[in-house]
């Protein structure tokens, strides 16, 4: 963040911490870093609430969708939260769709996401990433 111009105090005391990290150092600087920033610190119940927003919300800004779709595909499975199946459905969807034998046999038709083809499943993890991002606000 601080490469992209977020100059804070609390990001570069953040980044100067090297690994192994005490949990109890770095936390205050974690909280300064984000009330600088303007975000709201959530509770260890949201931790998967608050990466799928990230990765939603890169989606929205149609960066690396599929890298990002398969980061909400593995937080449905660390989960088991409801909230994500659209987006499990979405990565097998897409995966069946660049098949040869999904292609050669089955037409293009794949049984994960009901109208998805090549064509459009870009544009529709797009809007179930809005969708997703309206019911959780």
């Amino acid at each position: 963040m601080l490469l992209n111009g977020h100059d804070h105090d609390g990001l570069a005391l953040i980044a100067g911490y090297s690994k192994p990290v005490n949990k109890d150092q770095i936390e205050n600087h974690v909280s300064q870093a984000l009330k600088e920033l303007g975000l709201e610190e959530m509770g260890h119940s949201d931790d998967y609430k608050s990466l799928a927003r990230y990765h939603i919300t890169m989606i929205l800004k149609k960066s690396d969708i599929r890298k990002h779709l398969a980061s909400l595909y593995d937080i449905y499975i660390m989960s088991d939260d409801p909230a994500y199946t659209v987006f499990f459905r979405l990565y097998h969807a897409w995966y069946d769709l660049e098949d040869d034998y999904v292609q050669n046999e089955l037409n293009g038709i794949q049984f994960y996401y009901e109208g998805a083809n090549l064509d459009n499943i870009e544009s529709l993890v797009i809007h179930e990433a809005e969708k997703w991002l309206d019911l959780n606000k």
